[in-house]
């Protein structure tokens, strides 16, 4: 059978070598010149290292990632409010979690794809999904920007979240596949120090007023980070971000300074965090959504690239499973995939809400809430959600 995958972000990528894996022939349309990084890093979760493990990627990517030990949570003024032993995570899910740079992650994933005859195809930008009733129950044209059309047996949906095609041909309007604002902005990049001031495998967490702070160290001298706050929507201003972040974060701790100070102007951007209610549409004709197109999280969740990740494996289980029925094999992924990945999409809603909109007359309830929190508790419970529907393996003691 032929795929065609719109989109060659993590989850376009994914799936193309997980169905050329399992045999199928693969064609991914991007609408960028080459592959983008969009982001500045990300932890890959266990369950997210197991895929990338299934997917041939993970010994060429190791090298390039630093292991993540420990989530510490600050107050904005260096309070501590506790820790996450990511080490209880990684034995009890039997596979490391790693923190790597995004762009490190796009070229694995794109070199594996490569060398399996995955078809790349840059410069295609789509612009309308079309129902073939003529051709068939189920048939779709491709139609793209430069006047290209593709007949695919079959369409993966996988563009992100912001302006998928897909999505609205699925969910059969614009409006319908319309991302929800949730009322914050982040700031990212990625930081060089002449020193070393960071210690490797920490994620930093940093809260206060409708505002956060994480910086997620690589090496004693680099590191990647994330400045958000609580925003209306707005347009994005380059020349603006360095003072807009020496404003609000002026006052910090020490690691906050050292990851703004070594990040250049350039390499500091800004992103309006958009998610997706759930639904449970995810299917029209040939067309499944997957990925950010389907359900995505807010980096909240810290699971958005991973469940991308388990898309991909899962796709092509449902898909060997039921063979040559890809009707039967996609309503079993769905069955499989939306109920986890709902989950993950409102708990991110509601660790977002606690740190971006809580009132300042609540923030010290909030900070004792978090001082008072069992962290073995919260690992084990991690560890037990995100394995679910992956055959994972706890590391014996």
């Amino acid at each position: 059978m032929h795929f065609a995958t719109i989109g060659a972000g993590v989850a376009g990528l994914a799936s193309a070598i997980a169905l050329r894996q399992a045999g199928h022939s693969v064609s991914v349309y991007e609408r960028a010149p080459a592959i983008r990084s969009l982001g500045a890093g990300i932890v890959s979760w266990p369950n997210a290292s197991w895929v990338l493990d299934m997917l041939g990627v993970w010994e060429a990517l190791r090298p390039h990632g630093t292991r993540v030990h420990a989530m510490q949570r600050y107050t904005s003024g260096g309070e501590w409010l506790g820790c996450i032993d990511v080490r209880v995570i990684d034995a009890a899910m039997g596979h490391a979690s790693m923190a790597i740079l995004r762009h490190d992650l796009m070229h694995a994933l794109l070199a594996r794809a490569l060398e399996l005859g995955v078809v790349l195809h840059y410069g295609q930008r789509l612009r309308d999904v079309v129902a073939l009733e003529e051709a068939g129950a189920g048939a779709t044209q491709l139609i793209f920007e430069n006047g290209a059309t593709v007949q695919p047996d079959w369409v993966l949906g996988t563009e992100g979240r912001m302006r998928s095609r897909c999505r609205a041909f699925v969910l059969g309007s614009e409006d319908a596949a319309r991302p929800v604002y949730q009322g914050f902005v982040n700031w990212i990049g990625i930081c060089e120090t002449a020193e070393p001031v960071f210690e490797p495998g920490a994620v930093l967490d940093y809260w206060g007023t409708g505002e956060r702070f994480g910086v997620v160290a690589l090496s004693p001298q680099r590191a990647y980070w994330a400045g958000g706050a609580a925003a209306p929507l707005g347009q994005a201003e380059p020349a603006h971000y360095r003072t807009e972040l020496t404003r609000r974060f002026a006052h910090w701790p020490a690691p906050v300074q050292q990851a703004l100070a070594g990040t250049p102007d350039g390499g500091i951007h800004q992103i309006f965090l958009h998610d997706h209610d759930p639904t449970p549409q995810w299917q029209r004709a040939n067309v499944l959504l997957l990925g950010d197109a389907a359900h995505a999280p807010l980096p909240t969740s810290g699971q958005g690239a991973c469940q991308a990740l388990e898309d991909a494996w899962h796709l092509a289980q449902c898909v060997q499973a039921q063979g040559d029925d890809v009707p039967q094999a996609w309503q079993q992924f769905a069955a499989l995939r939306q109920p986890k990945t709902a989950g993950i999409t409102l708990a991110g809603r509601h660790l977002a809400r606690g740190i971006f909109h809580t009132p300042a007359a609540g923030i010290a309830q909030r900070n004792r809430v978090a001082r008072e929190t069992d962290y073995a508790a919260m690992a084990a419970g991690m560890a037990q959600g995100w394995s679910q529907g992956l055959p994972l393996s706890p590391v014996a003691a």
